[in-house]
């Protein structure tokens, strides 16, 4: 199984092979770097900027789709808003992929991944906030949503470009001694990585020959469409309950919220025993087990709302597992 994966039984787990990494840095970098106030300089410079285009994007989603009027304005607002967010997420999850070792990316990964979940439970808050605001200067309420959002968007999008770290060998808000040592232990934790290489047609069509790929995206495919259901319709949800608009609004925030310390929780315990799979086992438990009561109880308020918690929790703590970059053979199949 482990020579099926791409991993030899030299390396053991994870844990035995950053061990290794931890050695050959220390044989190799003579410069005096201290790692924990370097990997808190990346995590500054790389995770806030990252995060804040991301739950812009997720903000967008739901909220600008309100202004629609008609199913066929639906689906294109859809369409244009997937055509301009298809490369954020998983962009932002190969860059930061490119800048931490296995061992200590999963937290960070669930960090960036759960700024969406708050986006999701204040979402709609922020929409109802901004109805307040139809007709002020002669705008209705959607327009304002465009408004607001849009600018906040294009302010962001141009300090990106400037702010976005690059890949480590060429960061240029690193010294000699700090770029050494952090291209140095990704290599001996996850190889070259090939960024002098260009990005051509045939590589592109090479990804698709790694049959990891198919059971990898198959197994994101079903908690994303769970995770996106339950962006766009907790809060109608929750209102099925008997909720008055303002607490349904409120309880809305809940789910997400629970969700977030939940993942938060198990990305630390998967770092910590450099073990993936049964933390995404767990999640995909409370996800079932959520959604069976979701689907048997009618008539119990309080077990229907739980049950929405629970499923929300599950969904959301597996999907930055499941979508963890680098080595995926090791830190997710073997683990």
């Amino acid at each position: 199984m482990a020579e099926d994966l791409g991993s030899s039984g030299s390396k053991g787990s994870v844990s035995h092979h950053d061990r290794e990494t931890n050695t050959t840095i220390g044989s190799t970098i003579t410069g005096s770097v201290n790692e924990r106030k370097l990997l808190m300089k990346v995590d500054l410079r790389t995770l806030p900027i990252l995060t804040i285009i991301y739950v812009l994007a997720f903000l967008d989603s739901p909220t600008l789709t309100k202004g629609v009027r008609n199913f066929g304005g639906l689906v294109t607002v859809r369409f244009l808003l997937g055509i301009v967010e298809a490369g954020i997420f998983p962009g932002c999850f190969y860059l930061m992929g490119m800048w931490y070792m296995t061992s200590e990316a999963q937290k960070r990964f669930s960090f960036f991944f759960n700024a969406s979940s708050f986006a999701g439970a204040f979402g709609g808050l922020l929409a109802s906030a901004i109805g307040l605001m139809d007709g002020m200067r002669g705008y209705h309420a959607w327009r304002w949503i465009f408004i607001l959002e849009g600018c906040l968007t294009c302010v962001v999008s141009i300090l990106a470009y400037f702010v976005v770290a690059d890949f480590p060998e060429h960061a240029r808000w690193l010294n000699d001694d700090e770029r050494d040592f952090i291209v140095s232990r990704l290599m001996a934790n996850q190889g070259s990585s090939g960024v002098e290489k260009k990005i051509t047609v045939q590589s592109f069509l090479d990804a698709f020959r790694d049959w990891r790929m198919i059971p990898g995206a198959l197994m994101y495919f079903g908690p994303t469409v769970s995770a996106y259901g339950l962006a766009y319709f907790i809060p109608s949800i929750v209102r099925t309950y008997g909720y008055k608009p303002i607490q349904a609004q409120l309880h809305s925030v809940v789910p997400w919220a629970a969700a977030v310390v939940f993942a938060m929780a198990m990305a630390f315990a998967s770092d910590t025993i450099q073990k993936r799979s049964p933390f995404i086992l767990v999640g995909l438990c409370f996800a079932l087990i959520g959604n069976v009561v979701l689907l048997t109880v009618h008539t119990n308020k309080e077990a229907e709302f739980a049950s929405l918690v629970l499923y929300t929790m599950g969904v959301i703590c597996v999907l930055p597992i499941i979508a963890q970059p680098g080595k995926w053979g090791s830190a997710t199949s073997q683990g």
